[in-house]
């Protein structure tokens, strides 16, 4: 065994083009690139340009690679009705909460997205009698990992 890599006698490991995963590097292994959002080449990966097609350029011009930089990735719905309306490929605004809190008329909740929860909660503001706004977001603990994508099947080292 090299040091660093793993010898398979007898056996090939598949993985198609355009399946995605998480590095814990800072550049791609080989046979992958980084989900950077670039443009790329028929002619330098023709499997992956078909695959992707336009699908993650928002002109729906140029093919690019998806750009997961700083993102959160959620499957794709595909009619089961949970993220309805939604396209595969499209990127989606985070879900911010707007807390509007006005004397005698309660605590109202907004969602950013445009999706209004209409839900009043009745609270008392205490000595505060002026409305106040305050926006925040919900965002789970993470680790920050590079986001690949299988480019083709060879590989040079």
């Amino acid at each position: 065994m090299d040091e660093g890599k793993i010898t398979f006698s007898n056996a090939t490991i598949a993985v198609p083009v355009g399946t995605i995963i998480w590095f814990a590097g800072t550049t791609p292994p080989d046979g992958y690139l980084e989900c950077n959002g670039s443009v790329i080449s028929e002619a330098t990966y023709p499997v992956l340009y078909a695959l992707l097609g336009t699908t993650f350029d928002p002109d729906n011009i140029e093919v690019r690679l998806p750009n997961l930089r700083g993102e959160f990735i959620r499957g794709w719905d595909n009619t089961r009705g949970v993220d309805n309306g939604r396209e595969f490929g499209s990127w989606q605004n985070a879900t911010g909460i707007l807390k509007r809190v006005v004397e005698g008329r309660g605590m109202h909740i907004d969602n950013e997205d445009g999706r209004d929860t209409n839900k009043t909660v009745n609270v008392k503001t205490g000595y505060n009698t002026s409305e106040s706004n305050q926006y925040f977001r919900v965002r789970p603990r993470n680790v920050a990992l590079l986001p690949c994508i299988r480019r083709d099947y060879s590989v040079t080292s």
